[in-house]
């Protein structure tokens, strides 16, 4: 009857660490890991088969995170994603852009499948150039969250 009941406890132990780790998914911050903001899975896969592309002008607005940022080019507006936590920016002592302020973001033209986004790979604001992906992976610079960051 005790093995039994042992054997019991240990399967219910088991099915539930399995269950909380389902529920809890990824953990903050990983939300959406395929997502453009986070620079994670699908991004990762094809930032470097996108086109790259600079893109210079105004800043029109900020979106909700993970909306991009928009900048007014005088021909159209395009939507920048990727441009990093603003702790990213603090810790590398650049403001980040406000609206109005002409800024030029190289990234890459990704096509994924729901559409097409301008993925950031560096944005020069007031001269001073902030790099948010890493050359070589894509990853963004960011990665692993403020805690994990050195500059």
């Amino acid at each position: 009857m005790k093995k039994k009941t042992i054997i019991t406890v240990l399967t219910v132990s088991v099915v539930l660490l399995f269950a909380i780790g389902a529920i809890a998914g990824k953990g903050p911050g990983m939300a959406g890991a395929g997502g453009i903001q986070q620079g994670g899975g699908a991004c990762l896969l094809s930032l470097f088969d996108g086109t790259p592309v600079t893109i210079t002008g105004a800043v029109v607005s900020f979106g909700i995170p993970g909306s991009g940022l928009l900048i007014d080019t005088g021909d159209s507006i395009e939507t920048v994603y990727g441009i990093g936590p603003y702790w990213y920016w603090e810790a590398k002592g650049i403001e980040r852009p406000e609206i109005g302020e002409v800024v030029t973001v190289n990234a890459f033209k990704v096509e994924f499948s729901d559409a097409v986004r301008n993925i950031a790979t560096s944005i020069t604001v007031e001269g001073q150039t902030l790099t948010l992906r890493d050359s070589e992976t894509g990853a963004p610079l960011w990665r692993g969250g403020r805690r994990n960051f050195t500059q």
